[in-house]
């Protein structure tokens, strides 16, 4: 689901259909981090600054340490 532009969910914007979405997601909005290169800029907790694209094996450990905390988890 998209969140809606006037009322924006807490935390990542994204976090609503963000496949590796962790609880910090979900309560806290990340800030902006350089990727790759200086003008790749990006906000995501879960981001790797080498390949810009999130460290899913990360996501999964936190996804198991906070099972049923409220974080998305894929189907």
């Amino acid at each position: 689901d998209l969140p809606s532009p006037i009322d924006p969910p807490s935390g990542c914007y994204f976090h609503t259909r963000c496949p590796v979405a962790i609880e910090r997601c979900v309560v806290e909005e990340p800030r902006l981090v350089g990727v790759t290169h200086p003008d790749h800029l990006v906000f995501c907790h879960l981001v790797d600054a080498d390949t810009g694209a999130p460290d899913v094996a990360r996501a999964a450990e936190e996804q198991g340490a906070v099972e049923g905390a409220g974080a998305h988890h894929p189907a």
